[in-house]
């Protein structure tokens, strides 16, 4: 493995981590989203 390789290949693989991390935390907080306004459904806060 070439210095150069891994150095124009780290900010692709960083990168592509960053994207996965993200699409994660987005479903994670539609998911939440989704339980709360179910819960509110069934017992509405005055």
């Amino acid at each position: 493995m070439s210095i150069s390789s891994f150095f124009f290949g780290f900010p692709l693989l960083v990168n592509d981590f960053t994207i996965i991390v993200w699409a994660i935390k987005f479903f994670v907080e539609r998911k939440k989203e989704d339980v709360m306004d179910a819960q509110n459904r069934k017992n509405p806060t005055e």
